[in-house]
């Protein structure tokens, strides 16, 4: 049998602290009565205690979700299993964030394809799912063609088992790894991505923040200056264990004239972080790169990792905290202000 709309919405709300975690909540029939000629598909690259894909398929009113370990497939030689969760609402499809951290789900999550679909014949979406066997065309801006779930007798924690594969058709491609050749968000751009950090990494010894920015003393040049640091004094925030320094670019201690930016720098979740960035008007603190990271120094990357990573890190940060703009060189989707506790993700069209 299918799982009612009504039902899955109240196992998503069940899971989840609307307080803690940037997601939306469901809101009841606002979207049952839209107007639109073929329903809406997304699927979510999520690395939480595991990265895998969610595929959403918008099915009255809701998104009927499958997790898909493997991810989606252009191949149709690869059959992959898609577990069924709860159904998520409609809002969903607009969502890319960090769900924080000791919340369910927790991680990082991307909006890694979306676009149109319908079943083969078309609108008998929820039909097909309730007799587990579903034929759909995908328009997103990688998935694309004919696709096939198919439920199974097997069980994966307590869900539904199903496989998902690609048909063949003119859009099937032998041997072509998708998930490796188009990593990236369709929104953001973003393709590095931060599971949940760990209790017992948090807990382990760190250096005193101090010592750890020693890591890349001398700082150096800023290596991303943005208009939110300009007018402004440079700050480099060493986070190590749940402690912070605050030091100017020659050296002053900035903690003690701004707590309340070292209060929220000490919150953020993280072993051992080095951000790099700037104090403006009214103490807020704007933080354009990301220097080092649980024990690596990030000089040596790209600059789109180290701001690909530095997101990650800052995602449901607010005030005084904030992103300075992504510089448009890195192949962004704009700016990017820092959140706090409310919606991160973007609404979908």
């Amino acid at each position: 049998m299918g799982r009612r709309v009504g039902d899955g919405l109240r196992e998503y709300r069940a899971k989840r602290d609307f307080a803690k975690t940037p997601e939306p909540p469901p809101t009841a029939g606002k979207r049952l009565a839209r107007a639109r000629a073929r329903p809406f598909f997304m699927v979510h690259r999520h690395d939480a205690r595991r990265l895998h894909y969610d595929l959403r398929l918008e099915i009255e009113g809701a998104l009927a979700s499958w997790a898909v370990p493997k991810g989606p497939s252009l191949d149709p030689a690869d059959r992959r299993l898609a577990v069924e969760t709860e159904d998520h609402p409609f809002e969903y499809g607009g969502f890319e964030g960090r769900i924080p951290d000791d919340e369910y789900g927790g991680g990082d999550s991307l909006i890694w394809d979306r676009g149109r679909f319908d079943t083969v014949p078309p609108g008998e979406a929820a039909a097909q799912r309730g007799r587990g066997r579903m034929t759909f065309v995908l328009e997103g801006q990688k998935l694309k063609g004919r696709f096939h779930l198919v439920r199974t007798r097997g069980v994966e924690g307590g869900k539904a088992s199903w496989l998902l594969f690609k048909a063949k058709d003119e859009h099937a491609q032998t041997g072509y790894d998708l998930l490796a050749a188009r990593p990236e968000s369709v929104v953001s751009g973003r393709r590095l991505t931060r599971g949940p950090v760990s209790a017992r990494k948090l807990a382990a010894p760190h250096p005193e923040p101090i010592r750890l920015l020693m890591a890349i003393w001398p700082p150096g040049r800023a290596t991303v200056r943005s208009r939110g640091g300009a007018g402004g004094t440079r700050a480099l925030a060493a986070l190590s264990g749940g402690r912070v320094a605050l030091q100017s670019g020659a050296g002053r201690d900035l903690a003690a004239r701004h707590p309340a930016v070292a209060r929220a720098l000490a919150a953020i979740l993280v072993p051992e972080a080095i951000v790099d960035g700037f104090l403006g008007r009214r103490g807020r603190y704007v933080a354009s790169d990301l220097l080092w990271l649980d024990g690596e120094d990030l000089r040596r990357r790209p600059p789109e990792e180290r701001r690909d990573l530095l997101e990650s890190v800052l995602a449901n940060a607010g005030p005084p905290l904030a992103l300075a703009p992504r510089p448009r060189r890195l192949g962004a989707a704009g700016a990017a202000p820092a959140r706090g506790g409310r919606r991160t993700g973007r609404r979908a069209a």
